[in-house]
């Protein structure tokens, strides 16, 4: 009896117990990156802030702009040698990337403009690159790249290298 009456109490209590209503809390993914960049955008070093546009789920534009520093690469084997150039460097670039989640494909191009005392250069290429860019502000995104100048320099002493890492700060 004691059954009957406890599974008759739990089928009369169960209509009114109401489950709430699932909220689901939508943070919004970093659009802005602080980056340091070693080698690639014909810099050695360079600070840049790049700012992504969604366009659909698995398709954004960035937009990057940085400054940077660059020398020219000389090799002094015996005394008697002239310091190298040193070169103030503007690395800007438009990419495209696709992916989902953490893991993206980049590509897209740009450019660098170098300004020395004494000369000034123009680098244009294009970009091929895979990032990790977090899903939550506050986080660190990762980005390793690889270009090639389209435009021939008229020094060939500059240092150019056609691959670069990336590590910044999104939020």
């Amino acid at each position: 009896m004691k059954n009957i009456t406890l599974t008759l109490l739990t089928l009369l209590f169960s209509g009114a117990v109401v489950a709430q209503p699932m909220v689901i809390v939508h943070i919004p993914r970093p659009m802005q990156n602080i980056n340091l960049n070693y080698l690639g955008d014909a810099s050695v070093l360079s600070l840049n802030y790049e700012r992504i546009f969604t366009i659909k789920k698995y398709l954004s534009i960035a937009g990057q702009a940085g400054v940077g520093y660059d020398e020219e690469f000389k090799l002094c084997i015996w005394g008697n040698c002239t310091p190298p150039k040193k070169y103030l460097t503007l690395p800007h670039h438009v990419t495209g990337i696709f992916g989902k989640k953490k893991h993206f494909l980049e590509f897209g191009i740009g450019g660098t403009a170098m300004l020395g005392k004494e000369n000034k250069y123009y680098v244009f290429y294009p970009i091929l690159g895979y990032r990790i860019q977090p899903i939550r502000p506050k986080k660190v995104n990762f980005r390793v790249y690889g270009s090639w100048p389209l435009n021939t320099l008229s020094n060939e002493d500059l240092l150019f290298v056609p691959f670069g890492l990336s590590l910044g700060y999104c939020f």
